[in-house]
Order: structure tokens, then sequence, then C-alpha cells
């Protein structure tokens, strides 16, 4: 709703509110709330074009792969695969529903590539999975995809995919983790399987990354006196907040002062109210969808627990958890006098 204009019959409406017995203030509080009513209905109508785009991208199967004339083979980016029946499954899978997991091994070079077909068509491409330095040429050529497991590996709630691999010099895990959207790579979880030798079967690298989350997560607890579940529903009220409108519980749960930036400026806040009328140009829709997939995917240093690659950062202030940090492309909150960086930990200005 835009601003009021004082015309003549804006000057009607104040005299038949008066003479209705309703007082200015009750006009003026109904208009507030009809203003917020308003802004909440439009959030909610951004929220829904972007679930429906995400839909639409699923329904015409946007993975750059289509089957090459049977469902043996699958041709991606002019190169050829053959579908492995024996790892490839159908299967329930998070928010895709009823699917089923292909996994199609290269003809020629590369290694294997994962989807998800429904009703014929390929709707979903799992990301790259990136190599380390060196791993690549350690490996030696690819020979094939020995097994594939569906799990709840880190406890959210969410079924994550592993596959492991043999090559010509050794094996590989790859670990995807369940996301609000899709999946995520945990390359971490991969590389340390990797190098325990804890990838030759679904039961080893289970076991070894079971262990290794468990004492992680012990030593997180003793250091922040956080855990990840803690962490991911900190994380997952702030997003619900931010996502329905309820702004001042929002910035409620943020540590002041704290510095904002973006593309056009660059401020030091000290409370919740001054915080205010930058929230939608830092917490952007976008910025909502990138923190609810971060949440599979949480680490931490001494200062503090972080989502993703760092999109929020979180620590313990006293006895309460709050935000110290947060970021999307070039906008944010930062602890003043804060470099912005694209890794995981920010590195303070000298």
């Amino acid at each position: 709703m835009g601003k009021i204009q004082y015309t003549a019959a804006a000057a009607a409406l104040f005299l038949c509110l008066a003479g209705c017995g309703v007082s200015v203030e009750d006009g003026q509080a109904e208009e507030q709330k009809e203003e917020e009513s308003a802004e909440v209905e439009e959030r909610e109508e951004e929220q829904e074009a972007d679930r429906s785009s995400g839909e639409n991208r699923e329904k015409t199967g946007e993975t750059g792969a289509e089957y090459g004339g049977s469902r043996e083979k699958i041709i991606l980016g002019g190169n050829s695969y053959t579908v492995e029946e024996d790892q490839s499954f159908d299967t329930d899978l998070n928010h895709f529903g009823r699917v089923r997991f292909v996994t199609a091994d290269p003809d020629t070079s590369g290694g294997a590539e994962f989807f998800l077909d429904r009703g014929g068509r390929l709707i979903y491409r799992f990301p790259e999975f990136p190599w380390a330095a060196g791993e690549e040429e350690r490996c030696g050529a690819f020979l094939k995809t020995e097994a594939v497991a569906f799990r709840d590996v880190n406890g959210d709630g969410k079924e994550d995919v592993l596959a492991l691999s043999k090559y010509e010099n050794g094996r590989r895990a790859q670990l995807y983790l369940g996301t609000e959207s899709g999946f995520a790579a945990d390359v971490t979880a991969a590389l340390l399987a990797d190098e325990a030798g804890a990838d030759g079967t679904v039961d080893q690298f289970l076991k070894f990354d079971g262990k290794r989350r468990k004492e992680e997560s012990e030593r997180m607890r003793e250091v922040l006196g956080l855990d990840e579940a803690a962490v991911r529903d900190f994380a997952g009220q702030f997003a619900e907040c931010a996502a329905s409108g309820e702004r001042e519980r929002a910035v409620s749960m943020i540590e002041y002062p704290v510095e904002v930036r973006t593309p056009s400026a660059s401020v030091r806040v000290s409370d919740e109210e001054e915080l205010l009328p930058y929230f939608d140009q830092v917490f952007s829709p976008e910025f909502i969808r990138q923190l609810r997939d971060d949440m599979s995917r949480i680490g931490w240093t001494d200062r503090g627990a972080f989502l993703g690659d760092g999109s929020l950062w979180l620590a313990k202030k006293g006895s309460r958890i709050a935000i110290i940090s947060a970021a999307s492309g070039e906008s944010g909150i930062f602890p003043p006098g804060q470099e912005i960086t694209a890794g995981p930990v920010p590195v303070g200005r000298e």
C-alpha cells in the first residue's frame, strides 16, 4: 500500500470515521495493520513464486542430461554414460518423493554421474563432487560404482546418499547431504574416510563417519557450549522468522553492535531498531533459501559455529545463542571492523 494521499476523499473518510464513533487513532492503527498484512502477503507470494520456479525447473528436467534412445544410456555434455541397473534404485527421497535413483558410469573418461528419474524423465542431477589436490591423479582411471546407500548420516532428518566407486589405483567415497532444495557434497567427510581407508564398504564408511561425527560433536560442545542440533534448531528458527516477516523477533537473535554491508552502504548499527531498515537488503529470499540449504553442513572454529561456507555464524553469548555474522553475496552483517571473505572463517582487518 502506498502513502496516503490527503484528497477530498480522504477528508470525507476522516469525517465518516469521526461521525461513526471510530477515532482517528483507530483508523491509523487499522491502516498500519493493513500495511503489515500486505507486506506479509507480498513476502508469501515471493516465496510461493520461488517454490513454483523450482518445481517448474524440476518438471522440465533441466539437468543437462537425457536418455540416449533408451534408458540404458544417458548423454551429458556430449559424453555417453551407461546406467548401472544394479546400483540404481526406486526410493522415497526427501521432498522429491518417490523417484528412481540412477547411477550412470562413464563410457570413456571421468567419474560416475547420479540422477533422479521420475516417470522416465531425469529431473535432478547431483552436484559435481570436487577432487582434492592430486586426488584424481592418484586414483587413476574410473572402473565402476560398487555401492550406493541411503542414510541420514548427519542426523538432520533428511536422507543422504553415499556412493562408493572403484578406480584403477584405489577407491573413492562420495557423500551427498540432503538439503531443503536437493543435495550438497560433503567433501570433508568423504576425504577423511578415503584417507583412513574406510571407503571399501558402506558399513565401513558409516562406522568411521559416525564415530568421527560423534567425536567432533563432543569437541564442539566442549569448546563452544553448542552442538549441531542446537545450531540447526536456532538457525531454523531464525530462517522461519525472517521468511514469515517476523523481523523484530529475527533481529533480536543477533549480537550487537554489527557492521551492515550492502553494495551501496557500510554502516555500524548498535541495536535491533537500527538494523530493521536494512533487514530486507541483508536477509533476502535468496539468503533464506541458501541458509536453509546450508543447515545440512555445520562446521566450527573456536570463535563459533557456521553453516555451509559461512552464510551464518553463531556463538554462545552468556546464556544465549546469538548470530554474530551473516553473509550472502555482497551483503551481510559482521562484527565491526571485519572484512567480507569467501571462506568460512572471516578475516579481521589489520
